[in-house]
């Protein structure tokens, strides 16, 4: 059974990506630690500690958590913006065989058995080539083909590899 997917990649897709991707890992974990840590430590040390310093570590604070997320939603919106291939829709085929990808005649295809991983995020499937690039399948993409690509990959990639929560289509 073959699946056919046209994806058009969004600002928000993409922000969803470099969001998971950046945020589960130990960096990501780090520096949002830290990020509360040093907001904590500026609520405690209020009044104790010369305004100076509690201003600097409130600005500390906004840069771990408030910065990066807004860093990265820019360079997301950069990235759909100036890359070509996101301009025009990018058509997947999911088979038996594994992915295929399709747009303006160029083809490319990933056998299920280089699929790295796939993850669940609340708008996308992640299919992992590597550790760092992956096949982004937009939920919103799907319609109602969304459980029945759940199943393709359930069947053809290892369980240890994949980790999908919910087995229904995500309400939207």
């Amino acid at each position: 059974m073959e699946i056919k997917l046209d994806v058009k990649m969004t600002a928000q897709t993409m922000y969803d990506f470099m969001l998971y991707h950046s945020y589960r890992n130990f960096q990501g974990v780090f520096g949002t630690f830290l990020g509360v840590a040093v907001l904590i430590l500026a609520v405690m040390t209020f009044g104790d500690v010369s305004t100076g310093y509690t201003i600097l570590y409130l600005a500390f604070a906004v840069i771990f958590l408030v910065y990066t997320p807004l860093g990265l939603y820019t360079k997301a919106k950069r990235q759909v913006a100036m890359t070509p291939a996101f301009k025009k829709p990018i058509t997947y085929i999911l088979s038996p065989e594994g992915i295929a990808t399709e747009q303006d005649g160029n083809k490319a295809q990933a056998k299920w058995s280089d699929i790295y991983k796939v993850r669940k995020t609340k708008k996308s499937l992640l299919l992992y080539l590597n550790k760092v690039n992956a096949v982004i399948l937009p939920v919103e993409s799907m319609d109602s083909q969304y459980d029945d690509v759940v199943a393709c990959i359930r069947e053809h990639v290892p369980e240890n590899r994949v980790r999908i929560k919910d087995q229904a289509a995500p309400e939207k």
